[in-house]
């Protein structure tokens, strides 16, 4: 078995479907979530999309930030006041075109979520807890 059978063998598409989207979509998932999140989840982007590149299988803590991404982008922890979201959603103008912008990212991350729930119990359990899309309007 030559170098690049034994690659080909470990494969993962799932891990091709997420690098391909946060190349596509990660500089946006990270000034969105950092505006509705706080500059920690724009790291925890940052940090995700630097160990995709990487690995050679998404990890259920990757599957994890990626849920979370999406809990931020749909407003999940906006209603509790104790969380920095409920603050930050505050100062948002609901007219913006960032409100737009978050939520194709919400669905095109749901998406991506659903693939990778496909092939992962642990994603998919996750994935049926927060069965939404966005939640601005």
């Amino acid at each position: 078995m030559t170098y690049h059978q034994a690659i080909r063998a470990n494969h993962c598409p799932t891990l091709d479907y997420v690098r391909s989207f946060l190349r596509d979509n990660g500089v946006k998932l990270a000034k969105s979530v950092e505006q509705l999140g706080g500059p920690g989840a724009r790291t925890k982007v940052v940090l995700l999309c630097e160990a995709v590149n990487h690995c050679r299988h998404l990890t259920q803590a990757q599957s994890a930030d990626l849920m979370e991404f999406h809990r931020i982008l749909t407003l999940f922890y906006v209603g509790d006041p104790d969380r920095i979201e409920s603050a930050l959603f505050a100062t948002i103008d609901l007219e913006s075109p960032f409100v737009d912008d978050c939520c194709l990212l919400s669905e095109g991350l749901w998406s991506l979520l659903r693939l990778i729930a496909e092939n992962d119990p642990f994603t998919q359990a996750l994935c049926q807890e927060d069965d939404v899309l966005c939640d601005f309007a």
